[in-house]
């Protein structure tokens, strides 16, 4: 009931405009038609002038609406597009959980891709770090898949989780190589001019999923450990099979 009533406000509101822009320009004509009262209300503008003016002003007005329109379009497109990413997001942390509760970890080492992980560059403190991931087993791995990122104090405290991520490639050859771009708040806490505090013994923790080539897919855990984040720590990431 509450949106049949929106629905009719909306369209009392788009008559009366289109009523307005239909009997305006008469209004001008009659208006123009009447004697002045006084010398203020004496113009040197004739009717045609008027009617271009308030022509231009309705194709601006327009303009306007249309451009606020495109505008609160995009951000709900946006905005459905995160959320479907956000879902698939969590498909995919509900799957690696299903596959880690069920994997044996007897399957044979051969026909299991490995990968040596370390972090390629960061904007300082670890803000938005970006990851090389170099696929170093004998097989072809595709649809690579980001699962989670985060980063965690010795007692299990997230300090900081990834927001968002880019691969520049989801598939790798034999010995090929991919960038993983993560965005992600740096880790430490400005206390004055160049001062900072850092954070000591820390995990910095990737979950990804790959499929071999035939189309099965493997679960990841990468774990890095930073003795300090004040420090650039480019060793490998340890990485585990869980699914």
């Amino acid at each position: 009931m509450k949106k049949t009533y929106k629905i009719i406000i909306y369209v009392a509101i788009a008559v009366l405009i289109i009523g307005l822009l239909g009997i305006l320009p008469f209004i001008i004509n009659w208006i123009y038609s009447q004697k002045a009262p006084s010398d203020f209300f004496v113009t040197l503008f004739d009717t045609s002038d008027f009617l271009v003016y308030y022509a231009s002003a309705l194709s601006f007005l327009g303009t306007l609406i249309l451009g606020v329109l495109t505008l609160v379009q995009n951000k709900r497109a946006q905005e459905k597009t995160n959320e479907i990413n956000q879902l698939q997001l969590e498909l995919q942390k509900k799957s690696m959980v299903l596959a880690e509760e069920r994997y044996e970890k007897e399957e044979d080492s051969s026909i299991i891709p490995k990968f040596a992980i370390s972090v390629s560059s960061y904007s300082g403190h670890y803000l938005n770090p970006r990851i090389k991931i170099q696929n170093v087993s004998g097989l072809i791995v595709s649809n690579l898949t980001f699962i989670s990122g985060c980063v965690k104090t010795a007692d299990g405290e997230v300090l900081r989780n990834v927001t968002n991520n880019k691969f520049k490639n989801k598939s790798l050859t034999p010995n090929g190589e991919t960038i993983l771009d993560l965005e992600m708040l740096n880790l430490s806490k400005r206390t004055g001019d160049r001062e900072y505090i850092f954070y000591e013994n820390v995990d910095f923790i990737l979950e990804f999923s790959v499929e071999d080539e035939k189309y099965k897919k493997h679960y990841f855990r990468a774990v890095l450990h930073i003795p300090t984040t004040k420090d650039f720590v480019n060793d490998l990431w340890k990485v585990e099979k869980v699914g």
